[in-house]
């Protein structure tokens, strides 16, 4: 097949693979990586409704990932790093994190939480520029992590 799945539609790599997501916003429910490397490629949008469950390689690293919808959702990740990240939950649902995460693709890379709940589960975040937007209730719960704002001459701020 040609493109990438519809909103949908869950991803599933098994291997190395190259997917570009040119400039064109793109929406899909699962997406998971089984093993190798898969880099994707491009500036378009990138909206997870799902969970990832990633047992390789994950890099995202010129894109803006968004989690959305009203449904609880997991990010199981082994090695990943993403561009810039929002999360844009229904108010009330969670985003829990199943590792370490690394929001800093590049130098203006930001973890945004415009709306729902950041759970860390202790798991460290890493970005270059957290913000968080819009004037909903949303809890980040660090259970003994911590969020790293870091700059080109080390960390300039840690949330615990």
């Amino acid at each position: 097949p040609t493109g990438l799945p519809a909103a949908a539609d869950d991803i599933v790599f098994n291997g190395n693979a190259t997917p570009n997501v040119s400039t064109t916003a793109r929406t899909v429910r699962n997406l998971t990586v089984n093993s190798g490397t898969v880099t994707f490629s491009g500036t378009g949008a990138f909206t997870i409704q799902g969970d990832i469950n990633n047992s390789g390689t994950l890099n995202m690293t010129t894109m803006t990932v968004s989690f959305t919808g009203g449904n609880s959702q997991t990010l199981n990740l082994g090695t990943n790093s993403f561009a810039s990240c929002t999360i844009n939950k229904t108010n009330g649902t969670n985003l829990t994190l199943g590792a370490a995460r690394n929001v800093t693709g590049t130098a203006t890379a930001t973890l945004t939480v415009t709306n729902g709940n950041l759970l860390t589960q202790g798991y460290t975040v890493t970005c270059r520029v957290f913000t968080a937007s819009g004037n909903t209730d949303r809890t980040i719960d660090l259970n003994g992590g911590a969020i790293y704002v870091i700059g080109t001459s080390g960390t300039l701020w840690k949330y615990r």
